[in-house]
């Protein structure tokens, strides 16, 4: 005799899928990536000359310290400076600067599961900003992780990390890499 389905063992079956795929990762999944604000700056040289100001927002160097990924379920974590967001009162700012690469950058590194990495190296965002007025350039902003599927991120601010240091005129390659403190 063969075992029929009916349509509400399909609807079941489809309704668990649907379930777990809108699961959100469990708080035991969390990865902390520990960071330093060293430095904001406008202007940066390439070897075209000058980027042009910050009337948008203002270019920041942050030092990534440490990522921990030893949670009960961890899973193997990349973090990938693209994912890295700027928060401030205009707004939330993804774009990282590229154009550019000191020695101690990173673009991306893999922790594996039950695993700490550090020192990582550092990166350089953007952080939006209305007008050159809207907020100082002394500032200091936040980070945040775009969600992930299978892991929280939360980006955690060292906290003796109070100041930053504001590089007036051209930032070049070797005052960033000084900034970062970094170098290999």
């Amino acid at each position: 005799m063969e075992r029929s389905e009916t349509p509400t063992a399909y609807f079941g079956w489809g309704l668990m899928l649907v379930l777990s795929a809108c699961a959100t990762p469990g708080p035991n999944t969390k990865v902390f990536v520990h960071y330093q604000q060293m430095a904001n700056f406008c202007d940066f040289a390439t070897a075209g000359g000058a980027s042009g100001g910050c009337s948008e927002g203002l270019y920041i160097v942050y030092r990534i310290d440490r990522i921990q990924n030893t949670k009960s379920e961890a899973v193997d974590f990349l973090f990938d400076r693209d994912k890295v967001i700027t928060i401030t009162k205009d707004g939330f700012g993804q774009e990282t600067l590229t154009v550019i690469s000191p020695q101690g950058y990173v673009d991306t590194v893999t922790v594996p599961a039950g695993q700490t990495k550090e020192p990582i190296g550092c990166i350089i965002k953007k952080a939006l900003r209305s007008s050159p007025d809207s907020w100082p350039n002394a500032s200091l902003v936040d980070l945040a992780y775009a969600p992930l599927k299978t892991q929280l991120v939360e980006m955690v601010r060292d906290p003796d990390d109070t100041t930053t240091a504001v590089i007036i005129g051209t930032a070049s390659l070797n005052v960033l890499q000084q900034q970062c403190g970094l170098t290999q």
